[in-house]
């Protein structure tokens, strides 16, 4: 966005990266700060019951954080096996589990992507930071 006055441009959350445009371009990894979300699987809508207050660090799901502008999500994977048969990769904190999936994560960010993908197609893409 172009700031003819010296006031701090305004963004809008779920396209500032697209609105940075060139100024992102020239730019390496180690030098950019990315919004991010801390523990980003284990929000209030995924976990139920008395333990939430205990267990949740984010207020809402992953499309919700993504449109909120965070661009890099803090990962705790716990994959699911019961009798020895893997059922696929949710998200821990703790000795507790949240009903969000990798897989989900992924189908997430591919419709925010898909959603008027012709203005994101140029974006810095996503950074999972998986803890196991």
């Amino acid at each position: 966005m172009k700031n003819p006055s010296n006031k701090t441009p305004t963004y809008h959350l779920s396209t500032w990266m697209t609105d940075l445009g060139n100024t992102l371009n020239n730019l390496k990894l180690h030098q950019l700060t990315l919004p991010s979300t801390h523990n980003a699987g284990m929000d209030k809508k995924g976990i139920g019951g008395p333990v939430e207050g205990w267990i949740a660090c984010q207020n809402d799901t992953f499309p919700f954080q993504i449109a909120q502008g965070a661009r890099v999500f803090d990962l705790r994977v716990n994959a699911r096996v019961f009798n020895g048969t893997l059922y696929g990769f949710d998200f821990f904190h703790g000795p507790f589990s949240s009903n969000r999936s990798v897989l989900g994560l992924i189908k997430d960010c591919n419709a925010f992507f898909k959603n008027d993908y012709n203005t994101k197609k140029t974006r810095t893409h996503y950074f999972a930071v998986p803890r196991i």
